[in-house]
């Protein structure tokens, strides 16, 4: 037993030997890096100013929806799938988003009951058209 005590004292002093090395090799290491300035990465001027969330619809039953889609192949579906899913939704099909680059990946027209095809520039002039608004740009 008293061997038994001895090797393992002896391996914790070893170990203990190896982490004040080491510890002393990661201080010198860092000692000898440059140091850096943190700054902050907001601008100066002009301050930015938090607007505060859009209150949250409780549902969207009997409400309008814009659903604006660019490169995201899964917005039509979507799109034709909303009226079935809930009561009473008009659906407006806006299929592309001008602001992103490149061109849509799905058609200009969805075909699909309950569901009004709008080009984006008349929704630009009137956003209140839709009680809300799902967006989708990529993929």
């Amino acid at each position: 037993m008293k061997g038994k005590f001895w090797c393992s004292s002896f391996w914790l002093l070893i170990l203990a030997l190896f982490l004040c090395g080491f510890a002393e090799t990661v201080s010198a290491a860092a000692a000898s890096q440059p140091e850096f300035k943190i700054m902050n990465p907001r601008p100066s001027k002009p301050p930015i100013t938090a607007i505060a969330l859009a209150p949250r619809l409780p549902d969207l039953v009997g409400k309008t929806i814009a659903v604006v889609a660019n490169y995201d192949p899964a917005m039509p579906p979507i799109a034709a799938a909303l009226p079935k899913a809930v009561n009473g939704a008009k659906v407006l099909f806006v299929p592309e988003l001008p602001v992103a680059e490149g061109q849509s990946t799905h058609p200009a027209k969805l075909d699909a009951p309950g569901v009004t095809n709008v080009v984006f520039k008349d929704f630009e002039k009137n956003p209140k058209m839709a009680d809300a608004i799902i967006v989708g740009n990529g993929f």
